[in-house]
């Protein structure tokens, strides 16, 4: 399909992960981005898609990605997906996954 450097890996994150400027009152952790995902996500050469519905990440609460599961379950479609906190060993927790993609 394509012959250039693309790594052809893309991953799906919050919005909030990227900015933390966009999330609500009190639940930043970070004064701009996750960091430690983000450098996790570019070092193993890996597209950085935010979710687009900022309306349905209420708080932090997840909706966005409980909607999107569903759909692909609909659709009998199986998509990796984990959750991550910022409390979490996140560098270990995100190695599985990038190692699988």
């Amino acid at each position: 399909m394509f012959s250039d450097k693309r790594s052809k890996k893309i991953v799906f994150i919050a919005h909030c992960l990227l900015n933390q400027n966009a999330i609500s009152d009190g639940t930043a952790v970070y004064p701009a981005a996750f960091k430690e995902v983000i450098t996790a996500l570019l070092d193993a050469d890996v597209g950085i898609e935010t979710t687009s519905d900022q309306d349905k990440e209420i708080e932090g609460m997840g909706l966005f990605m409980e909607l999107l599961d569903k759909r692909l379950r609909e659709e009998h479609l199986q998509v990796p997906m984990i959750g991550l906190k910022a409390s979490e060993p996140v560098k270990e927790k995100i190695k599985p996954f990038l190692a699988g993609i």
